[in-house]
């Protein structure tokens, strides 16, 4: 999706098979990095990945993260970022 990258200036468009192995690197390195995680958002009872949202500088005593997410086009307007946020 062009908006994609319109807001998140760190998605190229467009996107190549080597930025997807790219971002697969940086998930599977993101276990590595405390304060730090990305989930996937799938439609109940599974299905493909339809976005994702992140939590980032998690400060547990706090009760506090950073929250990022994105969603397919076509999952958009579903409620699906908002449950999965909360």
């Amino acid at each position: 999706d062009p908006e994609m990258s319109r807001f998140m200036q760190y998605v190229p468009h467009p996107y190549a098979r080597a930025d997807a192995l790219g971002f697969l690197d940086f998930l599977e390195k993101g276990a590595e990095y405390p304060g730090h995680l990305e989930l996937g958002i799938h439609a109940r009872g599974g299905g493909p990945l339809l976005g994702m949202v992140s939590l980032e500088d998690i400060d547990r005593e706090a009760g506090s993260a950073e929250v990022g997410y994105w969603l397919a086009r076509e999952a958009q307007g579903r409620g699906l970022a908002r449950e999965a946020v909360e």
